[in-house]
Formats: C-alpha cells, sequence, structure tokens
C-alpha cells in the first residue's frame, strides 16, 4: 500500500511539473505575442492562452537535446531545478523590461 501511495505521489509530481511548464511558457508565449509581434504584424492572428501552451509544446518538439552527458557529481541539481522553475518567470521579466524601456 506504502509503494502504491509513493507510485501515485510521483505521478502527481510529474504531472503537476508538465502541466506547469507548459502552461508557465504558454503565457509566456501569449504575453509576448502581444507585446512584440501582433504590434508588427497586425494582419496575424490573435492568439488565446490555450493556443499558444499548444504552439510552444509543438517548439520544444523541435527543439533538440545536448548530446554530452554530464556525470551526476558535477551536476547542482537543486540550482538546476529552481532554474527550470524560475525560467518562465525571468524570461517574462526581461520581456517586460525591453516593452517598457526600448519599445514604448
Amino acid at each position: 500500500m506504502k509503494a502504491l501511495s509513493l507510485f501515485f505521489g510521483i505521478i502527481v509530481i510529474i504531472a503537476f511539473g508538465f502541466f506547469y511548464g507548459a502552461f508557465a511558457w504558454g503565457w509566456v508565449m501569449y504575453k509576448f505575442w502581444y507585446w512584440f509581434i501582433l504590434p508588427v504584424f497586425t494582419t496575424l492572428p490573435e492568439l488565446t492562452v490555450i493556443q499558444c501552451v499548444g504552439l510552444m509544446m509543438s517548439i520544444n518538439l523541435l527543439k533538440s537535446f545536448p548530446a554530452q552527458i554530464i556525470d551526476n557529481k558535477y551536476v547542482n541539481e537543486t540550482a538546476s531545478s529552481m532554474l527550470q522553475l524560475m525560467a518562465p518567470a525571468l524570461m517574462l521579466l526581461i520581456g517586460w523590461l525591453v516593452k517598457i524601456i526600448i519599445i514604448h
């Protein structure tokens, strides 16, 4: 019973991470679409958040992963995990600063 609970707990954590990543990057794409792309290319369609989530998931399918494998003793897992969690917020902050300082 304990092993089953652990298994379902791991599945829930993985699912939460997947949905967080998809929706966080989709939200960044949604904001960037309206901040940077639509003002320049006015004939493009307006996108919803769900469409941006799907677009970002499609783009992620085309990304390549590094072929070099780094030994685990040289990888800081805590810093890597925090960076993955903070990356969408940092990208949104950088985009907002660009929008405020450079464009306006």
